[in-house]
Parts: C-alpha cells; structure tokens; sequence
C-alpha cells in the first residue's frame, strides 16, 4: 500500500540522510549507544542482531543466529550489555563489544516482544505472548525475582519508571497498566478502547516513561486508532489521566521515544512514516517518509539526529533542522 500522508498540516516532509542495508527480513529494533552515541544496533527477524558504527555507518559487528526473529532490543546504562527480546519466548544478554550471548533470561512461554533494563541497571524487565511479565535480577538471571500478572492479553510493550519504582505495560487488548515494581501489585490499569469504531478493540503497542513531575510522571503510548497520547501519573492518587493527542498518522502507530532532553518525541507508524512532534505544543516538526513498510522503531542519537527502523529491511539516518 502506498500512503499519500493526507493529514501531514503543512508539515515539513524531509528526505533521509542515508540508508543502511543489511538485513534480510524485518527490522523491529534500533538503540543507540547511551554512553556516547558512536554505535548503534539492530534487530531482526533474520534472527540476527547487528552493530554499527555512528560514524563510517557500517555494519561492524554481526551476532550469532538467535533461533527466531529479534522483536526488541536494549542498551543497559553503561552500554556494556544488549538486551534482546526474540520469537523464541528466551531473552537474550549480550556482550555489546565482542557480540557474543552471555545469559539467558527463560522463564516466557511464547514470543518476548520486549525487555528493557532498569535506570540503575540492576533489574530486567521483560514481557510478551504468555500476558505474562517478569522482573529480573541482573545478578541472578537463573529465574526472575518477580512475576507480574494482571494484563489479560499479550504484553507488547514494559518498562521501568520513575526512579524504577513503576513498570509501565501496554497490552494488544488495550490494556495500559501501572505496576508497582517492588511488590508485583497494580498501582493503576486502564482498557483503552480508542477512538475509531470500526475496531473491536485498540491495541496498545508501546509506553514510553518520561519526565518526573511532583513524584509522578508523564508517559507516551502509541495505538492501533493512528493516534499517540500522553498521561500524567500521580502515585498520591495512584491514577493517570490522559493529558493530549497526538494526531496526523493514517494508520497503527507502532512505537514512540523521546530526544534527549525530552523537548521531542518520534513516533514510527504502519503508514510507513515517522513524525517528529514538539512535546510542548504536540504539534508535528517534520514528516519523516522514505520507508516502503512499516516503520517500525527509532532512536535519537540526540536532539537533531535519529535512526529509524523498518519492515522494508533498511535503517534509516535523519538530520532535522537542516
């Protein structure tokens, strides 16, 4: 399908700065180094993950097959480490300088679709096909410190918050869930049903923490209605309330991440384009077309520069304010 991005509202549309091939089947995954932003890495469903150097944009490094496809991928704080997230239900830890597995998280029954270390860098959260998450212990990755259940379908997104006191889930029921991440307990938990009524449900596919305000904090998700929304949640009150919308895409829009200092957001869509927004007006910055699938991931390499990802099996470079 070939999108015409009807709904771009005078939004600059700018081209790529490279494209990087390499892959042979869909990419779902992108992260940029954190210590420095001098790599970079990819997922897969070729079953490989990639690492690549920032600055000749050439692939470096190529893993060791993982027995299904790679559905996420994440740094740990000190860049040292890879997270991997497969099909195979296994989550992966991976040297981030030899690429080579040096772990493994089993415990899922059914594909991961994604795992993410905490700010600290001590725990390890993971989620996906089983409605299952897990929280684990970087030193003792023999079986999980903690077991969350309470979503009632598939987890497609989690993630640590707030000083890693919260998990934040999105589900493909729609579920948006709170956890509290020393107890297992749900804090908070919402069915979001969205906006179009055509569907039957409103996946929500990804959440992304943010900034901290009054000991709470505001998060992103991102849904199958074409929409991406933004909440505030208080811990006093142990409830979050959606505080705006995020609206221009045509279609699922699959993932979204901040830039560095949080004055932007990236959101990456099934129509396959990507949408810079500023986070003060939610207004759109640029429009970010090029790929021929769906754009699938992004990662800010800072405030100005991201990398975008793509079932089409490329990544793709962006230069904004250029």
């Amino acid at each position: 399908m070939m999108y015409k991005f009807e709904n771009h509202m005078d939004i600059p549309q700018i081209e790529a700065f490279a494209t990087l091939e390499g892959h042979t089947n869909s990419i779902d995954a992108v992260k940029v180094d954190p210590t420095g932003g001098k790599k970079f890495i990819s997922g897969s469903h070729d079953r490989t993950i990639k690492i690549w150097d920032l600055n000749t944009l050439k692939c470096i490094k190529t893993t060791s097959e993982d027995s299904k496809g790679i559905w996420c991928l994440d740094y740990s704080p000190s860049g040292k480490e890879i997270l991997s997230s497969s099909g195979s239900g296994v989550c992966k830890i991976w040297d981030a300088k030899t690429g080579k597995a040096t772990e493994k998280l089993s415990a899922h029954k059914g594909s991961t679709y994604w795992g993410a270390y905490s700010e600290s860098g001590n725990l390890m959260v993971t989620g996906g096909f089983d409605k299952t998450i897990y929280v684990w212990s970087r030193k003792k990755t023999s079986k999980p410190a903690l077991k969350l259940i309470g979503n009632q379908s598939k987890v497609r997104c989690v993630g640590f918050f707030n000083d890693d006191k919260y998990i934040l889930s999105t589900s493909q029921g729609g579920e948006i869930t709170i956890f509290d991440a020393k107890t297992g307990d749900i804090v908070s938990q919402q069915i979001f049903f969205g906006e179009r009524e055509e569907l039957e449900g409103n996946i929500s596919y990804c959440g992304r923490a943010m900034r901290k305000i009054g000991g709470g904090c505001q998060f992103m998700t991102t849904h199958q209605d074409c929409v991406a929304r933004s909440w505030e949640f208080s811990p006093d009150d142990k409830e979050f309330k959606q505080l705006d919308t995020f609206i221009g895409h045509s279609d699922t829009v699959r993932y979204v991440d901040f830039s560095p200092s949080e004055s932007r957001c990236v959101t990456a869509c099934e129509d396959h384009s990507l949408r810079v927004w500023d986070m003060e007006s939610q207004k759109g910055e640029y429009l970010l077309a090029g790929h021929h699938d769906f754009a699938s991931a992004a990662d800010f390499v800072n405030d100005n520069i991201l990398i975008s990802s793509s079932w089409d099996q490329t990544l793709k470079i962006w230069k904004l304010n250029e």
